[in-house]
C-alpha cells in the first residue's frame, strides 16, 4: 500500500491572535485583530469534548518531554493537533476512525459529530473572540494534480476546515511551496518547516498552520527587567533576562504547585505559568491539577519575576505519542486506489514572550491586572527554575498552547 503522510505545522508566540478561515490558500495570514466578535456555541457534549482534548494536551506534553529527555523545552498547540486528528478521522475507515475516537475518549458517530462541531467552532470563531488579539488558523489539503478528492470529503473540508490546494507536495518544489505557505501563515515565525523533500508516494498531505499574537493587558516595565540566573533541570545554571512586576496579580496555589495567570487583550485569552513548590522538581501538572488551579484563581500581592523567552520545538512524528494510531487507512480522502494511509504527523511550534506580550497568548477570569504597584509585603514568585505554561480561552477553558521549560 502506498503511504502518504499527514503533516501538521503551527506557531505560538508571546501575544494573542484571532482565527480566520482561509479562502485563499496562498494569501498572507490575517495578522490584524478581527474587529468583530463571535461567541462560541459549545454544547454540553462540546464541553465534554474540550475536557477530553485538554486531558490529551497534558498527556502529549508529558509524553513529548519524556521522549525528548535532552530537550530544554517543549511547546505544542493542542488545537492544531485536534484539527489534524479530526481531519484524519473524517477520511478514515471505520477501524481507523474508532482508533482516533478511542484515543480521544470519544466513541461512535456521536463522538465524531461532537468533535466536528467543536473543531468547526474553533476554526470559525476562536480568532473573533477578542478584537485586540490576533489568531489566524489555516487548514489545507495538498493534492497532486491528476488525483481527485473524494466528493464527500471535499465538501466536508470546504464546509468545516479550509481549502484544497492543487499542488504536488513532494519533491524540492513541493517542499519549497509548503515551506513558503507555512512561513506566510505563521507571519514568518516558522521558516523551514520541511527539512527535506517528500518522496513521490506523498500524493496528498494535510496541513494546519497557525499564528497567535497578543499584548498583555498591562505590559511589564522594560526598565525593571534585569539579568539573573536560571536553574536548569540538569543542574546547570544560565543567565536570562527577567521581567519584573510587583502588584496585585491573579494567582492560585495547591499542595504541589503555585500559578500566576496573566491576561491578554480584552481578557478573553490568558497565559498561566505553573511552578512546582518543590524547588528540585521538574514535574508537569496533570490536567486535573491544572483545572483545580484555574478554578481557584484570586488576586494576590506578589513580587513576580518571569523570564523572557523564545522557544521552538519540532517533532518528526506526533503519532508516536499515541498507542494505536499507526498506519490509519483513509479511503474517504482521495477518490483513488490504493487508499491514502496516514503514518506520520510532523509538528513545529514556537512561543515567545517579552514585556509587551506573547505570540501565543491567553485568558483571565474577570477583573483588571495591576502591574508595577507598591503593595505591602508582596509574596515572592520567581520563575527561576523549570516551569509549565498554558495559553487558554476563558469561556471554555480550551488550551490553545501548552509547553514546559526545563532550561535555556
Amino acid at each position: 500500500m502506498i503511504k502518504r503522510l499527514s503533516y501538521l505545522g503551527l506557531t505560538a508566540l508571546v501575544a494573542l491572535s484571532s482565527c480566520s478561515n482561509d479562502s485563499d490558500s496562498k494569501g498572507e495570514p490575517d495578522v490584524k485583530p478581527n474587529q468583530g466578535s463571535a461567541a462560541l456555541q459549545i454544547t454540553r457534549e462540546g464541553e465534554k469534548t474540550i475536557s477530553v482534548a485538554n486531558k490529551l494536551s497534558f498527556k502529549l506534553l508529558e509524553s513529548a518531554v519524556s521522549e525528548n529527555a535532552e530537550a530544554a523545552h517543549v511547546c505544542l498547540s493542542p488545537v492544531s493537533v485536534l484539527e489534524i486528528l479530526d481531519a484524519i478521522a473524517n477520511g478514515s475507515d471505520a477501524v481507523g476512525q474508532q482508533k482516533i475516537l478511542s484515543e480521544l475518549d470519544l466513541s461512535g458517530v456521536s463522538g465524531l459529530a461532537d468533535l466536528n462541531q467543536l473543531c468547526t467552532e474553533f476554526t470559525n470563531k476562536l480568532g473573533k473572540l477578542d478584537s485586540e488579539v490576533t489568531f489566524a488558523e489555516s487548514n489545507s489539503l495538498w493534492v497532486t494534480p491528476g488525483y481527485k478528492v473524494n466528493t464527500n470529503y471535499e465538501k466536508f473540508y470546504a464546509d468545516m476546515k479550509g481549502v484544497v490546494v492543487d499542488d504536488a507536495p513532494y519533491g524540492v518544489e513541493g517542499m519549497v511551496n509548503i515551506n513558503r505557505f507555512v512561513e506566510s501563515k505563521t507571519n514568518g515565525m516558522i521558516t523551514d518547516f520541511l527539512k527535506y523533500p517528500l518522496d513521490e508516494s506523498n500524493t496528498a498531505v494535510l496541513l494546519n498552520a497557525g499564528y497567535f499574537k497578543g499584548n498583555w493587558v498591562a505590559p511589564f516595565e522594560k526598565s525593571h527587567s534585569f539579568s539573573g540566573s536560571f536553574n536548569n533541570a540538569d543542574g546547570t545554571k544560565c543567565n536570562v533576562t527577567y521581567m519584573k512586576a510587583t502588584g496585585s496579580l491573579r494567582c492560585a496555589e495547591s499542595d504541589d504547585y503555585v500559578m500566576v495567570n496573566i491576561p491578554f487583550g480584552s481578557d478573553v485569552y490568558s497565559m498561566s505559568f505553573i511552578l512546582p513548590k518543590d524547588s528540585l522538581s521538574n514535574a508537569i501538572p496533570t490536567n486535573e491539577e491544572w483545572e483545580a488551579l484555574a478554578k481557584t484563581l484570586s488576586y494576590e500581592e506578589i513580587d513576580l519575576e518571569l523570564p523572557k523567552f523564545s522557544v521552538a520545538y519540532s517533532a518528526d512524528d506526533m503519532l508516536s505519542h499515541f498507542s494505536g494510531l499507526n498506519n490509519i487507512t483513509c479511503p474517504g480522502i482521495l477518490a483513488a486506489s490504493p487508499a491514502m494511509s496516514i503514518n506520520r504527523v510532523l509538528h513545529s511550534a514556537k512561543v515567545s514572550i517579552d514585556e509587551q506580550g506573547c505570540e501565543a497568548a491567553g485568558a483571565t477570569l474577570g477583573g483588571s491586572l495591576t502591574i508595577g504597584g507598591t503593595p505591602v509585603q508582596p509574596e515572592p514568585l520567581h520563575f527561576n527554575r523549570p516551569f509549565t505554561f498554558v495559553i487558554s480561552e476563558k469561556t471554555t477553558g480550551a488550551l490553545i498552547f501548552i509547553g514546559h521549560i526545563k532550561g535555556f
